[in-house]
């Protein structure tokens, strides 16, 4: 797929003036997805009601337009269902978005490699300082660690939301379809969900307002340490708690 960028009346190919503001390898994840898709056969609005994620978010995801997009937490989402909807490696793919949506746009060098070159860091002088300092660049050293690692393990279908993020409205359970079963964590509690392959999709705590959503068919199974934390939706639908407050689950199916 060639490189595009939106305008008014849609998408213009690369080549013209506006080349300036939008240079991206040819080859980048939002690329590849645009062209499984369109191979499928399929629109993008297709795909949006298939997938319920704006059609606007979907072609935003396609050009890597960063700025037509919400935040982070919800486009990460997006990109696990959109990804695994067109067949391809998740975890690969979300790893990818975040790499390739970063690269600064009018590099000038589509096809070259991109070189980042180590920056030299100077310890102060005096044995303390540079100790306090080595001590500091290790723990958030262990912090960005273990970041990566809850990213990593996010589920490969809807959106998991925090409802704070950034002030955002608690996320409501889809309504409507009867194939789609939810999970609300009206409290916190760790979260485990596997597929039928028993391929875990995640394992973290969930925080208040949370949100998962499937469809029945998919067979997830989900462990909680407090199945009283969760709240289990049908087509929009409150059905109730889980189980009594305290109490641990295990491979529960999620339907």
């Amino acid at each position: 797929m060639a490189n595009a960028i939106l305008s008014e009346n849609g998408r213009i190919p690369l080549g013209t003036a506006a080349e300036a503001d939008a240079v991206l390898p040819d080859d980048h994840i939002g690329a590849e997805l645009c062209a499984a898709r369109e191979a499928s056969g399929q629109t993008l609005q297709q795909v949006s009601k298939t997938l319920h994620i704006s059609e606007d978010y979907l072609r935003a995801i396609e050009d890597l337009d960063k700025d037509a997009l919400p935040s982070l937490g919800y486009v990460l989402g997006f990109m696990r269902s959109y990804a695994k909807f067109l067949g391809f490696d998740v975890v690969d793919a979300v790893a990818r978005y975040k790499i390739e949506s970063e690269i600064p746009r009018d590099l000038g060098m589509r096809a070259a490699p991109h070189y980042v070159a180590r920056r030299t860091i100077r310890l102060p002088r005096g044995s303390v300082a540079a100790v306090m300092t080595l001590g500091a660049f290790a723990v958030l050293a262990g912090w960005y660690g273990m970041t990566s690692k809850a990213e990593a393990a996010a589920p490969a279908v809807s959106a998991v939301v925090p409802a704070s993020d950034l002030g955002l409205a608690m996320p409501v359970p889809t309504k409507g379809d009867p194939q789609i079963v939810s999970l609300r964590a009206r409290a916190a509690t760790w979260v485990q969900i596997s597929d039928d392959k028993g391929n875990v999709l995640t394992s973290r705590i969930f925080v208040p307002g949370e949100l998962f959503e499937a469809k029945i068919t998919d067979n997830y199974t989900f462990s909680a340490r407090d199945g009283g934390a969760l709240e289990l939706y049908r087509a929009g639908e409150l059905v109730g708690p889980v189980s009594v407050k305290g109490a641990s689950i295990t491979g529960v199916t999620l339907r």
